[in-house]
């Protein structure tokens, strides 16, 4: 045991110095980087507006500045209390404020022209500005509530269940202080559409993990030595998880890197409440530990396609049909997550275990608990023990692989000796 560091260094060696590992995570991470701007679909547009002497004001307000205005206008009310004032000036200030459609032409000539500190809460709170802070407040109020009506009805929730939640609502300040989290919920979404790529990418990083020693004839030897049966099994594992781990990491860091590079840290410590994808959301935690959260289940489905992908190798002595299980796992995740979609039921709660819908910005806003010998788990903590569970099950399926192997080797050695 006392060589353990050498040699989980050198298996992480043997992982890393593929170029292939580095083209992957680099490719990765340059298209994480380049869909982490909040998508800009404005064209230079001519405004006219009325300001409060009566004088009318009418210019060419280009691209650049229409979505400048969206961004960092709003920074203005920056922490200030959603409360009574907060909506009652948006209603004397802003115009067509009781407007059905999001952002009508007068709305934008007056944040462009104007005033822009109430641009970034119409966009994210778009049909509620119109009315009070109760208004506000019940609505959101109303959408968790038929949340857990739906649980009970249909995915066994308890009056228990519910009165967990409860509490936890209650430790959620109210009312909320205002900030502009386009930038973080930006980065939750596009955290989310990492889940379809983690499964290729650890594919290419640990493919090779067991079946790069049958390519190069030292796997007889490798097995048969006096560590090899436990040992070196046990560092090839730690390495393989450490890796997937790392590259999904790293993707990752990229793309928060990117975006705080764009938006600054602007909106890290608002209210989870104040995402657009978050709104129902019971757990007293801020945009900046969402992001923690989703970042932390990405790495524990990195785990699961690391053990995947290393029973494949494993089992058939090929880094291709690892790789090739690897895609095969994210075309799976497609194909149910658009074509399959269970309403309710023991299917529905299968469904809703999936990848693509698990390791999701929504998972953030799930009400559902697990009983388990005793314990009441939510929603996020249930999930991550099942997918560890899995990563667990699929290692074990490897190690019968190499013990296997390790089998035949020595069985090959002691014929070799015997002749």
């Amino acid at each position: 045991m006392k060589n353990f560091g050498t040699l989980l260094g050198y298996e992480m060696k043997k992982i890393w110095k593929r170029p292939l590992v580095w083209v992957a995570v680099v490719l990765c991470g340059a298209v994480f980087v380049c869909i982490t701007p909040i998508p800009s679909h404005y064209s230079d547009q001519t405004f006219t507006a009325v300001d409060a002497e009566g004088e009318e004001i009418c210019r060419l307000v280009t691209a650049e500045e229409q979505f400048r205005a969206e961004m960092e206008g709003s920074r203005v009310l920056s922490g200030r209390p959603m409360d009574e004032a907060f909506f009652r000036k948006a209603r004397e200030t802003v115009p067509d404020v009781d407007a059905l459609q999001l952002h009508t032409e007068a709305q934008r000539a007056y944040f462009y022209l104007i005033d822009s500190s109430y641009c970034g809460a119409f966009y994210q709170f778009s049909g509620l500005m119109n009315g009070t802070a109760e208004d506000f407040y019940s609505f959101r109020r109303r959408l968790i509530e038929e949340s857990w009506n739906y649980g009970k009805e249909y995915m066994g929730q308890t009056d228990e269940d519910i009165a967990y939640w409860e509490r936890m609502e209650e430790r959620v300040k109210k009312p909320f202080l205002f900030q502009p989290t386009q930038g973080p919920a930006r980065l939750l979404e596009v955290l989310t559409l990492l889940t379809a790529a983690v499964p290729i990418l650890v594919g290419l990083c640990l493919c090779e993990l067991f079946s790069q020693d049958r390519r190069c004839r030292t796997h007889p030897v490798v097995v048969s030595s006096k560590w090899g049966h436990n040992f070196l099994f046990l560092v090839k594992t730690l390495a393989g998880g450490v890796s997937a781990m790392l590259a999904v990491a790293m993707v990752a860091g990229a793309a928060i890197a990117a975006s705080l590079f764009l938006y600054g840290a602007w909106g890290w410590d608002g209210a989870i409440q104040l995402g657009i994808y978050t709104t129902t959301c019971c757990l007293p935690i801020t945009m900046g530990q969402g992001v923690l959260i989703l970042v932390g289940l990405l790495a524990v489905y990195a785990l699961v396609c690391g053990a995947l992908a290393s029973a494949v190798s494993m089992w058939t002595g090929s880094g291709v049909a690892a790789l090739a299980a690897s895609t095969v796992a994210t075309a799976m995740g497609i194909v149910l997550s658009v074509y399959w979609r269970p309403a309710s039921g023991g299917l529905a709660r299968i469904y809703s275990r999936l990848p693509f819908s698990f390791v999701n910005v929504l998972s953030l806003n799930e009400h559902d608990m697990t009983h388990l010998l005793g314990l009441r788990l939510t929603w996020l903590q249930s999930g991550a023990l099942l997918y560890l569970a899995v990563a667990a099950a699929l290692t074990v399926l490897c190690r019968l692989g190499w013990r296997r192997s390790s089998g035949c080797a020595k069985a090959l050695r002691l014929g070799k000796v015997g002749r």
